[in-house]
């Protein structure tokens, strides 16, 4: 072997090396997003909306990229479906402050009623009207 050649396994160690550093570098970058989303969720919702809905993420779909709500029960859901608009305005206005670009911003809002939570039936005498 020449003096200026290395070994094969030499090659091959920094080649890995250098992959999984870019991997660890995408890593970062895709936790500093998913940080930034959640902030920007925080600062937008305010806190009754904080307490009955739980920031599920920010997925990518056919038609764009969709901020996804798991609400505490099925009236706050329906609650919500009317004001999904001015709730993606707002968190979207915070994305922007945070400096995320108009690329990577949802343009849909998929709200579900957790499962998680039984459902309490009311007999008549508990009503209250």
């Amino acid at each position: 072997m020449a003096q200026n050649q290395k070994p094969f396994g030499q090659k091959l160690t920094r080649q890995y090396n250098a992959h999984s550093m870019a991997a660890k570098v995408s890593d970062l970058l895709a936790n500093m997003k998913a940080i930034k989303y959640i902030r920007a969720w925080k600062e937008s919702a305010g806190p009754v909306l904080l307490k009955q809905a739980q920031f599920m993420g920010v997925q990518s779909g056919e038609d764009g990229l969709r901020l996804t709500l798991d609400v505490s029960d099925p009236l706050w859901r329906q609650e919500l479906e009317y004001q999904k608009a001015e709730i993606l305005r707002r968190f979207n206005e915070a994305l922007q402050k945070a400096g995320i670009g108009s690329h990577e911003l949802p343009t849909q809002c998929s709200l579900s009623a957790r499962t998680s939570m039984p459902f309490k039936s009311v007999n008549a005498k508990e009503r209250r009207y």
